[in-house]
């Protein structure tokens, strides 16, 4: 498939990229701009991991058969625009859900229990000069959980709180059938409901800039607030006024290659869990993720079957 040209990110894991290079006649999409007319239109598939595609870059690609995204979101995919076009876009749901929920337990009991705070005590030697670590402010128990986004991965974080015994609600564009916890209507119901929020809310029109200020003053001078899901549901500069309150959420942050808030200073608290996009594991014995390994299947059986536009 050497003969195969295509557009690769040059953001994800190296170890997809270099199955991708290997296979395909493959150049880098940062520089699609510089490409003659006869390049682009040789173009027949994009593997992108949160580039920024749409109409503008489709245009430059009169034989574009694919873009397949190395990951389970495409907001930053205009898939109307290459539908329209005849142009498959593809993603990985489901391969992580279980990697994300175990995932943002951890980071909340990071936060609760400060678990990072004190594994710092305990290396810097305090716990020899100075005793034992002081009595934490929280505990998970008596708290009361909300999820923003009861998908796949909100109920698969919901089935894991369920072994701690704190009681579950959630709010969703929709009742989901079959979930017995508690539906609130509105995302301000849930917050005023609960004491801990999650999102895992997709980034969509509905879900933009959902998680504001008055969003995150209803959980309370104890609450917390953890975020897995786009950053693009969330006012990110109302998360920074609260988090400059004497009393404010605990914030707990999972941060992408293109999350601004990873240099903010607020961060430096150590009562601010946070980690970068880690929910991949090596699993495949090419050394790339699950999510690489689904892309890279799909990628080639696009390209190896007939034209998209058939």
């Amino acid at each position: 498939m050497k003969d195969t040209p295509i557009l690769v990110s040059d953001r994800g894991h190296q170890p997809t990229r270099d199955r991708i290079v290997a296979l395909f006649d493959a150049s880098s999409l940062s520089g699609l701009q510089t490409m003659t007319a006869e390049q682009r239109a040789r173009i027949r598939a994009i593997a992108c991991l949160f580039d920024p595609l749409g109409t503008a870059q489709f245009d430059l690609l009169p034989n574009l058969e694919i873009v397949s995204s190395f990951g389970v979101g495409y907001d930053h995919i205009e898939a109307v625009a290459a539908a329209n076009r005849g142009i498959v876009v593809t993603n990985t749901p489901g391969v992580l859900d279980d990697e994300v929920a175990d995932t943002t337990i951890g980071l909340l009991l990071n936060t609760i229990r400060e678990l990072p705070k004190a594994e710092t005590y305990l290396r810097e030697g305090k716990w020899i000069t100075e005793g034992s670590y002081p009595l934490t402010n929280l505990t998970l128990r008596n708290r009361k959980v909300g999820i923003f986004g009861m998908g796949r991965i909100g109920r698969a974080i919901a089935r894991r709180l369920e072994g701690f015994g704190v009681p579950i609600a959630y709010h969703n564009r929709s009742v989901v059938p079959g979930c017995g916890y508690k539906y609130c209507r509105s995302l301000l119901e849930l917050a005023h409901h609960v004491d801990t929020l999650i999102n895992v809310a997709p980034a969509t029109p509905q879900t933009q800039k959902a998680v504001n200020i008055d969003i995150l003053s209803a959980l309370g001078p104890d609450g917390v607030f953890v975020n897995v899901g786009r950053g693009a549901t969330l006012v990110e500069e109302d998360l920074v006024t609260a988090l400059q309150r004497e009393q404010s959420p605990q914030p707990v942050w999972m941060f992408t290659q293109t999350s601004p808030m990873s240099r903010h200073p607020c961060w430096q608290r150590q009562t601010r869990a946070a980690a970068p996009y880690c929910f991949g594991f090596k699993t495949h014995p090419y050394g790339d993720g699950p999510t690489g390994h689904r892309q890279f299947g799909l990628l080639v059986q696009q390209t190896r079957g007939t034209d998209a536009r058939a």
